[in-house]
């Protein structure tokens, strides 16, 4: 099935936010599930909180008008943590190492701008130009310019020796910027930029969830114990199974290489063996 052209418009509030030409290169729609930025539970045993999103303080213009936040509410949970691909993408050399700072935060670590796997980048059939980008904010270093799989381990060197780790900040406020947006320039300059939400309507999910529109899904906790929002969300990333992205050891034996017979015989005289040295010659049962 040869590749066609959706034409998707995003309203809210009567107020256009973006017309988005997406070349899916498949030939039909997909929805991508954008994933926690952090190792998954089989690792660290840690769950994650929206500490800002949609809106909310920072968020509140430009191609971050949908972006998510993510940390732990009042604690330093995501500092030191290794930061791991979202989706399968490439970081890009466009603004490579921008700075993630804003006049009334002061400087917030680097920045990345990442191509998403399966999603418009260049030139369209109908002749447009169109990018499609996740932003990745608030590194200590940023990472090298490459592709990455999904829920690999994000680099800073070539050699791929140095991993990458979020920018320390003060206040417990350490965490990881995700936010994507559509551009109709190869340089991805600001005032090109559009939002996009993380909704299956749009092509994306967050964690399989849809974050529609018109809400802030910042986690709420209260005194009593309750919270609102998205709270204590489990990372679905899992590194056992994505290659070169594991901090766990594996045991993986190729059956393959096994001699069978030859280790049955083994064990057969390994007994015989034992036998020998416990029961005397002249033992008659």
């Amino acid at each position: 099935m040869r590749g066609i052209n959706v034409f998707l418009t995003i309203a809210l509030a009567s107020t256009l936010l973006v017309t988005r030409n997406s070349a899916i290169v498949y030939g039909e729609s997909t929805t991508l599930n954008i994933k926690m930025p952090f190792e998954g539970t089989n690792i660290t045993s840690l769950t994650w909180d929206v500490t800002n999103g949609y809106g909310q303080y920072t968020h509140a213009t430009g191609d971050e008008r949908f972006a998510l936040d993510i940390a732990k509410t009042g604690l330093n949970q995501a500092m030191g943590q290794d930061v791991v691909a979202p989706v399968d993408l490439t970081v890009t050399s466009v603004a490579w190492g921008f700075e993630c700072s804003k006049p009334e935060s002061g400087y917030q670590g680097l920045g990345v701008m990442a191509r998403i796997d399966g999603r418009a980048w260049g030139k369209q059939p109908d002749g447009t130009e169109m990018y499609e980008v996740l932003k990745i904010c608030h590194f200590a270093e940023a990472p090298y310019p490459r592709h990455y799989k999904q829920g690999e381990r994000f680099v800073t060197d070539e050699g791929g020796k140095k991993f990458a780790k979020p920018f320390p900040q003060e206040k417990n406020n350490t965490h990881i910027h995700l936010n994507l947006f559509a551009s109709n320039d190869k340089n991805l300059v600001p005032s090109s930029r559009v939002p996009i939400p993380f909704h299956r309507d749009y092509g994306y999910q967050f964690e399989g969830r849809d974050l529609a529109p018109g809400s802030t899904y910042q986690c709420i906790r209260n005194r009593d114990g309750s919270t609102s929002g998205l709270c204590d969300i489990w990372s679905t990333q899992n590194p056992a199974l994505v290659g070169g992205a594991a901090s766990a050891t594996m045991l993986v034996i190729d059956v393959s290489e096994i001699d069978f017979v030859s280790n049955v015989r083994h064990l057969i005289a390994v007994h015989e063996g034992i036998e020998s040295l416990l029961v005397p010659k002249d033992f008659k049962a």
